[in-house]
């Protein structure tokens, strides 16, 4: 949640799906409302491996994944790293996605620890 308001703060608009939503709402949810920037976040990125096949599909240049466990993740999937805490990865988020960002999707999955 850290990390929504803080994009919010730099002029994002959020849809916060929750934590443990399951990936095939994040898609189908992202794909309706075509986002700018589609975030997801874990605390502890290992317990989320065997979804990485699918996220791997969904990759794109508006994907990025959250949280100190993300490294893995990041490799194993194709989306991008946002790096630190969730400040600092609001501020990376919008110096990277700026030019196109008039709304964005950020889901968290996991443990519901703030990011």
């Amino acid at each position: 949640m850290l990390f929504g308001l803080a994009l919010r703060r730099r002029g994002w608009r959020i849809t916060f799906l929750g934590a443990n939503t399951p990936i095939a709402d994040i898609t189908a949810t992202s794909r309706k409302l075509a986002p700018e920037l589609a975030v997801l976040y874990a605390s502890d990125w290992r317990a989320y491996e065997p979804i990485f096949p699918e996220l791997k599909s969904y990759a794109g240049p508006a994907t990025a994944l959250g949280g100190a466990t993300s490294g893995t993740a990041v490799e194993a999937t194709g989306w991008r790293h946002l790096d630190g805490d969730p400040v600092a990865a609001a501020d990376q988020a919008t110096r990277e996605f700026q030019p196109k960002r008039r709304n964005s999707t950020v889901a968290e999955t996991g443990d519901g620890t703030a990011g």
